[in-house]
């Protein structure tokens, strides 16, 4: 099913190609919600896993790996080629190959009015909470406490925006 959205939508111009994805998105998600944009170049994993609020905005070439299930709530903002995973490797077993190991799946959601800089990387599991923003560039493994900011490898808390 995903395959229809990954291969032609994604890469239809933005003036078409955003009514058309958020047709499917809508027709297909758990949850699309109203004023939400999915941009050109955008990959969805998992779509009915997938639940959008409204006025949601994704940004160019970003990954939404809703397999674990994906929840982007109202205003969430995920910058340009982020990379939101709810599935990966196993990695336990010392002397059998990661391959063989199967995957581990884990629901991440993006709070309300939630800023995802470009280029995030966003670990299964993780819940970045309300009014949170998470710097260009880090690396996110573990929860984002409500309205602080966040950045680095691994992302560390940097100051509360209250």
């Amino acid at each position: 099913m995903d395959k229809v959205f990954n291969e032609i939508l994604r890469h239809v111009p933005d003036r078409y190609g955003n009514a058309m994805r958020e047709r499917w998105l809508a027709a297909h998600c758990g949850r699309f919600g109203e004023a939400s944009i999915v941009a050109r170049g955008c990959r969805v994993l998992g779509a009915p896993s997938l639940a959008v609020g409204d006025g949601v905005v994704v940004a160019r070439d970003v990954t939404l790996d809703a397999r674990g299930g994906l929840e982007l709530q109202d205003e969430a903002l995920i910058g340009f080629e982020s990379v939101l995973l709810t599935e990966t490797h196993r990695s336990e077993l010392l002397g059998v190959a990661i391959q063989r190991q199967g995957m581990f799946q884990a629901e991440v959601v993006i709070g309300r009015r939630a800023w995802i800089g470009m280029r995030v990387l966003v670990l299964p599991g993780v819940t970045i909470g309300t009014d949170a923003i998470v710097g260009a560039g880090s690396l996110v493994n573990k929860d984002v406490p409500d309205g602080t900011v966040v950045a680095g490898v691994p992302a560390r808390i940097l100051r509360s925006r209250e």
